[in-house]
């Protein structure tokens, strides 16, 4: 994530000395990480785009009143008070767009980065999967030119009393 974080700055860098470089700064989370069991990611076969979503949640912020959420396309302490209201507004009105920036940011390199299982990065999929098997509402042209106009019943769809049958 971090070399599309850097991509997306247009900085290149070879995967290698990046990691060379996390290690060298942050030697003890990459010790940590190492001791845990690795992630066995479960594998499963989507027909197309948007049939399976993940929501996750992040509640580190909890406490200040930031939650974090994220839907992702299966197809592929401090000096503040948190009970206190007007620390919370203050906090909120000094961070939330930074932390909107920075989350874009995490979106965008989300998105482009080269997944392990698919050798393609989530966008990429997503858009051959539109390609290849489209969602979405399947209509004529006549009915696409009133999709979404109020009042237009098709009069075959309508019982004997005039109530339109959904």
């Amino acid at each position: 994530m971090l070399r599309e974080i850097l991509k997306g700055k247009r900085i290149k860098v070879q995967r290698l000395r990046l990691r060379d470089a996390i290690l060298r700064i942050y030697f003890a989370g990459t010790q940590e990480r190492e001791k845990k069991d690795r992630l066995h990611r479960l594998v499963y076969k989507i027909t197309a785009p948007n049939h399976l979503w993940h929501i996750y949640t992040n509640h580190k912020l909890v406490r200040w009143r930031f939650i974090i959420l994220d839907g992702v396309d299966g197809f592929n302490q401090g000096i503040s008070d948190q009970l206190n209201g007007l620390h919370l507004i203050a906090l909120h009105y000094i961070y939330m767009d930074k932390i909107n920036r920075r989350l874009d940011i995490w979106t965008q390199a989300w998105a482009s980065h080269r997944m392990r299982t698919t050798k393609s990065s989530p966008v990429n999929i997503w858009i051959a999967g539109q390609i290849q098997n489209p969602v979405g509402t399947q209509l004529s042209e006549q009915d696409l030119v009133d999709y979404g106009l109020e009042g237009n019943i098709d009069a075959a769809n309508l019982m004997d009393d005039g109530r339109p049958i959904f």
